[in-house]
């Protein structure tokens, strides 16, 4: 009888030799950064608009540079890479100026990863939030609508600087701009950093009180809040560490699919298969919000309706 062994799913083997490409060509680009870092950085962005172009939909169109154009004509700050909508005009998209309600994401692309950077990222995600959430208005919302920017804001680095803890690091940094944050809106989507590890913002909405029984009420201190909390995604078995690159395709899928609903099965499957790992809680590190930041019809339903159960795709779901 043959002995049992784990099998790699190949999903494993196609997202490693991607992982290795892209330390290739870091270490190719990072040779001649400091002679000339203008053409290192553009070179950095199209490994990252290459990547996506190959693992995303092809009917996404994923564009390097440029600035994002608010319904009141004004503009972002400069943006690495955009995923724009399929419905996204071709003309327009030869313009360096995105219009707010056709960029699904957003992201700023580093060779190697500082703490400013994420500092400063972290502020761009809460100018483009405000600027998209004026965009894209609605005259009935849910609770996903109104905890999460239109557009997702994220970092994509090759590397990073950090010699010891990187991403005890990373994880400081990103806790310390959740206490700025006013919405759970303006929270930073992602960050993934190659060779080190993927992060993500999550928000969880807890029951008002009054659907909680009694004798379990104690285990929710919190109930009726927002709780925003970054995860990093780790392995199920705690036996190797997830593949950055395989978390960041299968979170901005499950992101999209919330839109364009014939990516579902494949984000579902992305999940199920668990090769890309689960998240996992940072510690202490987290941020309550009262239900004033709902809008008052998600807020009125969320107190008479209560949360709903099942679906992973619902939106009045606990998760955002």
């Amino acid at each position: 009888m043959a002995e049992d062994r784990a099998v790699t799913h190949e999903l494993e083997t196609f997202m490693a030799q991607v992982s290795a490409e892209l330390a290739a060509e870091y270490s190719r680009i990072r040779d001649r950064a400091v002679s000339d870092p203008g053409t290192a950085g553009d070179e950095g962005e199209e490994n990252w608009r290459h990547l996506l172009a190959e693992w995303l939909p092809p009917t996404l169109n994923i564009q390097t540079k440029g600035r994002i154009l608010g319904i009141d004509g004004s503009l972002s700050r400069q943006v690495d890479l955009v995923i724009l909508t399929p419905s996204y005009p071709e003309k327009l998209s030869e313009k360096k100026v995105y219009l707010a309600g056709g960029v699904m994401a957003a992201f700023e692309c580093k060779l190697t990863l500082k703490g400013e950077h994420i500092e400063k990222a972290a502020e761009n995600a809460r100018l483009i939030s405000r600027m998209a959430r004026a965009t894209h208005t609605a005259p009935v919302s849910n609770p996903r609508r109104d905890l999460r920017s239109p557009i997702s804001y994220g970092i994509l680095a090759h590397s990073h600087v950090w010699k010891t803890e990187p991403a005890d690091r990373v994880e400081r940094l990103l806790n310390e701009e959740l206490v700025r944050d006013s919405h759970p809106s303006e929270m930073l989507d992602s960050v993934c950093v190659a060779d080190l590890g993927f992060w993500y913002g999550a928000r969880f909405t807890l029951p008002p009180p009054h659907f909680i029984n009694s004798e379990v009420r104690h285990l929710i201190p919190h109930a009726g809040t927002v709780q925003g909390q970054y995860h990093r995604t780790v392995s199920p078995t705690d036996d190797a560490t997830p593949n950055p690159l395989h978390a960041l395709i299968g979170h901005i899928i499950n992101n999209l699919a919330w839109d364009l609903t014939d990516l579902r099965p494949l984000a579902t499957y992305w999940q199920l298969a668990k090769v890309a790992g689960a998240g996992m809680g940072m510690g202490s590190g987290s941020r309550l919000w009262s239900y004033d930041v709902f809008t008052d019809y998600v807020r009125q339903k969320l107190n008479g309706d209560g949360i709903a159960q099942g679906d992973p795709w619902n939106p009045w779901g606990a998760m955002a």
